[in-house]
C-alpha cells in the first residue's frame, strides 16, 4: 500500500521489471546499480519521497 496515492508510479520509474513474483531480481552491473540510485534520487522530490542512506 502506498500513501499518498501515486507513490506506485515512483517505483515503476525507478524499478526494473521482472517476469513474475517468483522471478529472481535482475543482475545489474555496478554502473547500472549506480544509474538506478541516481534516478531514484533525482525523482524522489517529485513523489514526496526521502531517501535514507545508512
Amino acid at each position: 500500500m502506498c500513501s499518498p496515492a501515486g507513490q506506485d508510479e515512483y517505483f515503476l520509474k525507478v524499478g526494473d521489471p521482472v517476469d513474475g513474483p517468483t522471478a529472481p531480481p535482475p543482475l545489474l552491473s555496478a554502473e547500472e546499480q549506480d544509474e538506478c540510485r541516481q534516478r531514484a534520487a533525482r525523482l524522489a522530490a517529485d513523489y514526496r519521497t526521502e531517501l535514507m542512506v545508512s
